[in-house]
Formats: structure tokens, sequence, C-alpha cells
């Protein structure tokens, strides 16, 4: 199978498993741009939410292409999009919009401008020599999830 069918078959694939969990969902595949990376991710999230999970799409292909079953990765996909819709925190988003209520979060991370300079294109940030300084929420930990 080749990455485009993979990509699509996940989608499709997990959507019908958490249904037969009896999870209602809503998907996107789309890129995710991170420091120095990127992937293809599936977004899963409840309908209506502003917040979802990723499924880094790129490393399960990954996966798949090094011999693991198909059907065990979509399980696995399907567990951590469960987990995430099931156990995701309330959230606010106009919070996000109220200094006073996020300061706490803030926090700021330095990067390589040149290894991220197609991201810094879009993010606010102040070049120090020849590093990026990144202002950022910290809203929680991520989950960490490998295949």
């Amino acid at each position: 199978m080749d990455y485009e069918k993979f990509k699509q078959d996940m989608e499709q694939d997990v959507l019908k498993n958490l249904a037969n969990r009896g999870i209602e969902a809503e998907t996107d595949v789309r890129h995710i741009d991170k420091l120095n990376d990127g992937y293809d991710a599936l977004t899963v999230k409840a309908p209506g939410s502003v917040i979802g999970v990723n499924i880094n799409l790129s490393s399960a292909f990954e996966a798949y292409e090094d011999g693991r079953d198909y059907i065990d990765i979509v399980e696995r996909a399907s567990d951590q999009a469960a987990k995430g819709i099931t156990e995701s925190k309330s959230f606010d988003i106009d919070k996000v919009n109220d200094y006073d209520q996020m300061k706490q979060t803030l926090s700021m991370e330095v990067v390589s401008a040149e290894r991220n300079a197609d991201m810094l294109e879009k993010v606010p940030h102040k070049n120090i020599e020849d590093m990026a300084v990144i202002s950022m929420y910290c809203l929680h930990q991520s989950m960490k999830f490998s295949w």
C-alpha cells in the first residue's frame, strides 16, 4: 500500500474503530509543523471540540513498512485517539486571549533560526545571533506514543 492510500485508510479505519467503541469523532489529515521537524497527522477530536489528538501518520507508515501489522497500527492509533477524547480536560478557548489568566503558563524556547526558518515565517519570534526565541503557552504535557 502506498503512503496516500495508507493515510486515507487510516482515517476511515480509525473512525470506524472508534464508532465500534461508541465514541463519536471527527477526523482531518494535515501536516503538523514542529520545531526542527514536521509530520503528517491524523487529527481526531470530539465533534465541535477545539482540542484533538494528533496521530503521527508518518511514523505509523514507517512502522507499517517495517512489517508491523496494519490492524495493530489501527488499534493502537484508535486507543490513542480514544484516550485523548475521553480523558481530555475541558478547555476554555477564550482563556487564551486573557493574558492575566495565561501568564502563569507562558514560557520561552530557544531554537535554531536556520533549521526552523520555514516555521519562523509564521510564528512571532525574536532573533538573537543564529537562534530564535519563541514564546508559547504550556497547556499540558502531551502524551508520548511510539509504534
